[in-house]
């Protein structure tokens, strides 16, 4: 004989707002109402919802006919329902209650790998890079960079670009980095910009050593410049982008990756990437007893003029931290080192 599971709550007719104390009681596949002067109600179960659980809140069921059954205590709901593993709804509610659960853990999870550990493991493993793939990648952006986003040669006087190399010849024995090339052209397309690539080349535009005001300006940018290529930035994007690609393999299967890794070497850097190259270039100027505002000042002038430039496909300051914030960084970072001993 099937045992009767029973629970205390109230019954709400949906017709009036009187409200009746019942003990409903659960057996063979109905839900039997006992009002308190005798009378019954029966529902088979598809007749009923249970709705969701909300926390602590009072459990309720709502039947088709516009009545409602809610409990005050959970334990009486739970009496009625315990172990009623082949009631489909209650099981269907329980199940979207996990699912939501299961989804909020996961979307917590990957935000936690994207935005803490790899970052931090990109930085582990970029050293361990081969550097001959990492010089190849470099000759074809460097390839595709001069096709495609710059003109054939610089306009700029022998002169000026002399002394140019002759800054960077001296920023080379500086950094003890004397395998850095420095390649300048014209580009009306893309304005002011500059990129570092990891065949150590250093592609500057025309436009951005115009609008440079000193050679201080310009040894700025390429001290900046450098600092991504020393604190191996492009090898961290190139392993965070490897990782990536290999979840979106697992999860959506085969695609063409081809492409990803040196479209990766022409987009921009994070945030986090431009600190720490504004970073490496302030120390170095401070170190050389040099003042760091000439980094602040080519800064500013690069976010004033990008709006006047036509950015074409590649925005290479669309991902760069707001520039009133970098200056103030550098304006931490001079004051912290000539307070220091």
């Amino acid at each position: 004989m099937e045992s009767k599971k029973k629970g205390k709550a109230k019954y709400f007719s949906g017709q009036t707002s009187e409200v009746h104390e019942v003990e409903a009681t659960q057996i063979s596949g109905q839900l039997e109402i006992l009002f308190s002067d005798g009378s019954k109600k029966a529902y088979f179960q598809k007749e009923y919802r249970i709705e969701s659980k909300l926390g602590r809140t009072p459990r309720k069921i709502s039947f088709f006919d516009g009545a409602s059954l809610v409990f005050d205590h959970h334990q009486e709901f739970e009496k009625l329902f315990q172990n009623q593993h082949n009631n489909s709804l209650f099981h269907l509610e329980e199940s979207n209650r996990l699912f939501v659960m299961a989804l909020l853990s996961l979307i917590v999870t990957l935000a936690i790998v994207y935005f803490l550990v790899l970052p931090s493991f990109s930085k582990t493993l970029a050293p361990y890079l081969p550097r001959d793939i990492l010089h190849k990648m470099g000759e074809q952006a460097e390839e595709q960079l001069l096709g495609q986003m710059f003109e054939s040669k610089s306009l700029l006087s022998p002169t000026k670009t002399k002394e140019i190399q002759d800054l960077l010849l001296r920023i080379k024995k500086e950094t003890q980095q004397p395998e850095l090339k420095l390649i300048i052209r014209n580009a009306p397309e893309i304005g002011p910009n500059a990129f570092a690539l990891p065949n150590r080349s250093i592609i500057i535009s025309d436009q951005l050593i115009k609008l440079s005001e000193s050679p201080e300006q310009i040894e700025a940018v390429l001290l900046h410049e450098i600092g991504h290529l020393a604190l191996l930035h492009t090898e961290q994007k190139l392993v965070s982008t490897a990782i990536i690609s290999l979840g979106v393999f697992v999860v959506i299967g085969p695609g063409d990756f081809t492409s990803i890794p040196l479209a990766l070497l022409l987009s921009s850097y994070s945030r986090d990437a431009e600190t720490e190259a504004d970073t490496y270039a302030a120390e170095k100027l401070l170190k050389k007893h040099r003042s760091a505002a000439s980094l602040k000042q080519i800064l500013r002038k690069i976010s004033e003029s990008k709006n006047e430039s036509r950015m074409g496909l590649f925005q290479y300051l669309s991902s760069h931290p707001e520039t009133e914030a970098r200056a103030r960084r550098i304006d931490s970072l001079e004051k912290s080192f000539l307070e220091s001993p």
